[in-house]
Order: structure tokens, then C-alpha cells, then sequence
């Protein structure tokens, strides 16, 4: 018999998981801050004695050398990857004994040259078999073969559908698939947010897995990707050369005022609102620049600024601000070096001036378009893909990710209205334009989840 807990990371839409049986556990693609997989090991009422990466990831920074050193369990990764940390090299075939689980590893390149799959039976009971596919496999999808960059992805592309059809194709139908990620990440087009399915329905149903001419197959899996940010080749490199461990100690430190003052000045450093878009709407520090604590927040750090930077936040106490590290920690953005106790309060104390940022509802945006056409430019900052799918007639697409390079396009003499989906987007746009020297700006509230009643909405 075993046990298999799902560890979800929001944000990045990661799934590790804890293999238990009897009084073992192995734990696989663990995130960077492992205490989660402590307190589900102490609940399960098991030892950590394996952990198993499926590949080197690109969207998040791994957990397995953290969660190896902090329990004494032994960390596998693949041979063909040389990383500087204990572990021992994995190759295809391994199999390891975890209770009454026996575990193998299956070599399974597409995504990754090296990438991992664990194919885990039940050898004392009568659990349906289980994959732990890694990025090779999603509910409704497969790993994009050109996350690392397109001269390789023609050589991974043709492996991938090997992988998919020769490989996990043999394995019975009735095993249970646990996915790296869920809907929400960028390691894939289209997935599922169902959280598991098995080998049969995704062999029936996944569109990527009807193309069964290998050609047509390479064909759909190059196209249609979304982008790729900045930060991805960053962390897969990090991941293949080896992670360091994150400190012992919370390592960013109270900051006056005055000192907060002196980071805004200084190009090294990059101040931080944590908070909500309507408190940074309310009032903020001038100079700051708003990525509030929220799911969304590793993908547009990840976007839009170089981890060189020593972050300085804007929060409203010291567990925020631990929040806050632990968010920047899985993406490798580990420069973090103060916080401002009390937040906006002690700016406001000091007698410092506040700046503020005009918000528009979506039913004031709905009367103007009525009465109408916009005079002025409305930017949806959306990804081009949420843009096709509707938006206010007038607006121009400006995708976030590329606003910083394309602030010629906007004119710094006119009024300008930001809209994204959900308002967070939004005002993290809107404070890149106010340091960018623009002043007349405005943000839909809601943004356009609010606009089109019915239409999705989420944080960003």
C-alpha cells in the first residue's frame, strides 16, 4: 500500500509530491522551501529517505538539494547532469524499494535531454500503478520541447513523441498520472486543472497524443507556445550547476527610512511594494515599484527585472516580509536584503510625501465607451492570447512583458488608461510608467474581469 500527498505551489502551478508507504517516504521535485514536506512526512508518520528530481527545471528554482541537506535523505538526479551538490546519479532502469513501492526510473528526454519520469507499483497491495510524469506529461498536454531554446527543441521535439508513444505508451492503461504542473504554468499550451488522470484517458483524449504521425506530432508541439521570460534559461542553468542553500536565518533586515530613501537612489537596488493594488493605489512610497504578495508574483519578477538587484520591500511587518522571501527564494531571487517595519505607516510617521495612482470602475469605463469613443490611449496589458479573446473596443495591446522596451510607442502627453485582467497586471504596469516619468494615469479596477461581466477573472 501506499500514500501520495500532492504539494501545490500557487503561482507557479507546480505539483511535487510525497510517495509513502510503511514508514518511508521519497519525495519528488520538491520546491526551494521545504518545511511543507517536513510537517507531511510527520503527519504520514514517515522518514524522507529519497528525493528525486524528474529533470532541471526552468520555472522554479529546486528544492532537493535544501530538502536533502535539512533530513539526510539521499537526492537523485540524472547522470547526464553534473551538478555541484551530494546526490547520486540516476540512470534509466534504477529502481528503488520504498516500503512496498517499487519505484523506477524511466529515462524519458523531450523536454529536457534528461529529463525523469517515476513509474511506482504497488509490490504489497493492489493500488493501481502510479507516473510521476515530471514535464514529459499533463493532463490535457505534454512539455513544450523549445522551453530551452530553439536550436535544441529540433533535436528534443522527435525524442518527445519517442518518449510519449515508446516509453510511457507501454505502460498500462489504468496507471495513475501525477503531472509536474496544472493549468497556470507556462511549461506547456494548453493543460488541464484536472489534478491527476491516468495513461488511458490521456492516450484518448490529449490532443498531442491523437498526433500519432511524428512529423505532425513535432509540427503541434512547436506551435503555439506561449513565451518564454527572461528568467527561465536562468534557472534551468542554475538548477544543472547545483542550488546553493537558502540561509539558516531570515537573512534581510529592518531599514530605516532614511535608508529606504538611499536604495531609491541607487540603481542597485529596487524597492518593492508587497501590498494589495488598492492599498498601492491609495498611497505609496514615490520611486517604488509595485509586486504585491500574490501568486502572479514570481512570474512577473521573473519577467521584468535580473536578480543582481538587492530587493528592498515595502511591507507591513516582518512575517510579510518573510512571505515575501520565501516568494522571490523559488525563482532564485535570492538578494533580498531589508524591509520597512510598519510599512507605509512609518514613511507617513517620518513625514515623507505619498504618491497615488487614479483608478477608473469598470462601470465609469463602460459609461465613457457609451457616451463615446475613447480620446485617449487605453492599454490592455495583457498576454496577446487574453487580448484575442476580447477586449474594450479602442484598446491597443501592450503585453506587460514587453512594455519596459516599447515606451516610445506610448505618449507622454496623454491621459492613459491601463486595463489587465484582474487589476494586479495593471498596477504593476503603472508603476514602471510613473518612474518612467508619466504622470496622467488611471487603472481599472477589476480590469477587464470586471468590464465583461461573465468573463474570466483571476489575480493578475
Amino acid at each position: 500500500m501506499y500514500q501520495i500527498e500532492t504539494i501545490t505551489t500557487p503561482g507557479l502551478a507546480q505539483n511535487s509530491y510525497v510517495l509513502a508507504s510503511g514508514k518511508e517516504a521519497a519525495v519528488i521535485d520538491p520546491r526551494r522551501d521545504v518545511e511543507v514536506y517536513h510537517e507531511t512526512a510527520e503527519h504520514l508518520g514517515v522518514t524522507i529517505i529519497h528525493v528525486f528530481e524528474t529533470h532541471s527545471h526552468a520555472d522554479f528554482v529546486s528544492g532537493g538539494p535544501q530538502l536533502a541537506a535539512a533530513t539526510g535523505a539521499t537526492l537523485h538526479i540524472s547522470a547526464l547532469v553534473q551538478p555541484n551538490v551530494p546526490r547520486v546519479p540516476l540512470n534509466d532502469g534504477d529502481t528503488f524499494q520504498i516500503g512496498d513501492v517499487r519505484l523506477t526510473a524511466l529515462h524519458t528526454p523531450g523536454h529536457t535531454p534528461e529529463h525523469m519520469a517515476y513509474y511506482a507499483v504497488d509490490t504489497g497491495g493492489s493500488l493501481p500503478p502510479a507516473l510521476f510524469s515530471g514535464d514529459l506529461m499533463f493532463v490535457g498536454d505534454l512539455g513544450r520541447p523549445e522551453l530551452l531554446g530553439q536550436a535544441l527543441a529540433e533535436e528534443l521535439a522527435p525524442r518527445l513523441y519517442d518518449s510519449a508513444f515508446g516509453v510511457i505508451g507501454m505502460l498500462p492503461p489504468e496507471t495513475v498520472l501525477y503531472p509536474g504542473h496544472s493549468a497556470g504554468s507556462l511549461c506547456g499550451k494548453s493543460l488541464s486543472a484536472k489534478p491527476t488522470s491516468t495513461l488511458g484517458e490521456e492516450f484518448a483524449t490529449n490532443p498531442a497524443l491523437q498526433m500519432r504521425n511524428k512529423e505532425e506530432f513535432v509540427a503541434y508541439m512547436m506551435a503555439g507556445q506561449p513565451r518564454v521570460p527572461g528568467n527561465f534559461s536562468r534557472m534551468a542553468a542554475l538548477n544543472r550547476a547545483g542550488v546553493p542553500l537558502l540561509p539558516t536565518d531570515f537573512p534581510a533586515r529592518p531599514f530605516r527610512v532614511e535608508e529606504v530613501e538611499a536604495a531609491l537612489a541607487d540603481p542597485a537596488y529596487l524597492v518593492l511594494d508587497a501590498r494589495s493594488p488598492e492599498e498601492f493605489a491609495e498611497g505609496h512610497i514615490p520611486g517604488s515599484i509595485y509586486l504585491g504578495l500574490d501568486p502572479g508574483l514570481p512570474t512577473w519578477l521573473g519577467w521584468l527585472f535580473t536578480p543582481e538587484r538587492k530587493i528592498v520591500a515595502i511591507v507591513e511587518d516582518e512575517a510579510q516580509a518573510r512571505a515575501y522571501f520565501t516568494w522571490l527564494a523559488r525563482v532564485g531571487y535570492d538578494n533580498m536584503v531589508g524591509y520597512l517595519p510598519g510599512g507605509i505607516a512609518a514613511w507617513r510617521e517620518e513625514g515623507k510625501s505619498l504618491r497615488t495612482l487614479s483608478r477608473l470602475s469598470a462601470a465609469d469605463l463602460r459609461h465613457r465607451l457609451a457616451s463615446a469613443p475613447l480620446a485617449h490611449p487605453l492599454l490592455d496589458i495583457r498576454t496577446p492570447r487574453e487580448f484575442a479573446g476580447g477586449s474594450v473596443s479602442g484598446a491597443k495591446s501592450l503585453p506587460l512583458c514587453e512594455l519596459p522596451g516599447r515606451l516610445a510607442e506610448i505618449p507622454r502627453a496623454d491621459h492613459i488608461t491601463l486595463m489587465c485582467q484582474g487589476g494586479y497586471r495593471g498596477t504593476i504596469a503603472a508603476s514602471l510608467l510613473l518612474n518612467a516619468g508619466y504622470h496622467d494615469l488611471e487603472n481599472v479596477e477589476g480590469g477587464y474581469g470586471a468590464y465583461l461581466p461573465g468573463a474570466p477573472s483571476c489575480a493578475s
